[in-house]
């Protein structure tokens, strides 16, 4: 059984657009293979949430939480990946992604059951604006017909689509906006570390997964996902998000113990990361979804088909 978990604050909007998207290009969720959870961390109207949840809660598997007050994006991820006893996987998603064709969760589920020591798989994105929403939404496969944009600029970028056939890459944490691990990792390192409220959560997850259980992340490229950059910091300034990108780089940096001086994703990546040897991958190929494999270099690289 999969979990997708959403944690979302003041994003009722963008949170009906995940959910079509969900529905719309996630099959497993009518098989009965996979469940959603809509963590509310404390919006000041959580009732817009409950509106866009009770929408959508007769078209799919779906149960909504609210911690009542704002916690921070680690709490909701780890309130989504204990909400179901019986999950193997979980599927983190933030609440401005919408989810591509292609058979998005398939690829993500296909490395972690066939790629044991990959912890933590994540997908590339495009970036998205207001105005492309529609289009994303029409059908099954609409997105398919949706220029990327660059994720700095906003602006379309046809290009972006050669990279999808490539292979996936080795990291130490995929993206925060959409990425996948098993629950029997999540629990051996005990979850998220809730001090971050924002920002870094995901960088210290990966760390932990690559010193605890020697395993590293791996970034697909196929398929890509669609994603609103930092728009729940663009439309809420009470969440003061450079206080807390500051503070959590600071707790990062202790917990780690980086030196001063050093930028801390240098001192951790060589040392956690690097320590893992070369990594065998099985992941699926876009845009034919062709099984396909590999080795991901310790050292930086990719050989295989």
């Amino acid at each position: 059984m999969i979990t997708i978990g959403i944690p979302t604050y003041s994003g009722a909007w963008r949170l009906g657009n995940l959910l079509k998207s969900l529905s719309l290009r996630t099959p497993e969720l009518a098989a009965g293979q996979a469940r959603v959870v809509v963590v509310d961390d404390g919006s000041p109207l959580p009732q817009e949430t409950r509106r866009v949840v009770g929408e959508w809660k007769a078209k799919m598997p779906l149960t909504l939480v609210e911690h009542g007050r704002n916690r921070g994006i680690s709490a909701g991820w780890n309130t989504s990946s204990r909400h179901h006893s019986d999950c193997e996987h979980v599927v983190l998603v933030n609440d401005d992604v919408i989810v591509p064709s292609g058979g998005w969760l398939e690829a993500f589920m296909h490395v972690l059951r066939n790629s044991p020591d990959v912890g933590v798989v994540g997908a590339n994105w495009h970036a998205f604006i207001a105005d492309d929403v529609a289009k994303l939404l029409e059908s099954a496969d609409s997105d398919r017909q949706v220029v990327p944009r660059d994720p700095g600029s906003k602006q379309c970028v046809p290009s972006r689509r050669d990279l999808e056939p490539c292979p996936p890459g080795r990291v130490m944490a995929p993206g925060g906006q959409l990425f996948a691990f098993r629950k029997s990792d999540f629990d051996a390192i005990g979850g998220f570390d809730e001090t971050y409220k924002s920002m870094y959560e995901e960088s210290c997850f990966g760390t932990s997964m690559a010193a605890h259980r020697k395993k590293i992340g791996v970034q697909l490229n196929w398929p890509f996902n669609w994603h609103m950059w930092s728009e729940t910091f663009r439309t809420r300034p009470e969440l003061k998000a450079e206080q807390r990108l500051s503070d959590s780089r600071q707790h990062y940096r202790r917990k780690w113990q980086v030196p001063d001086g050093v930028h801390e994703f240098e001192y951790t990546n060589p040392k956690y990361l690097g320590a893992i040897g070369d990594v065998a991958v099985k992941f699926l190929r876009g845009p034919d979804n062709k099984p396909s494999e590999g080795v991901l270099r310790q050292t930086g690289g990719f050989d295989g088909q």
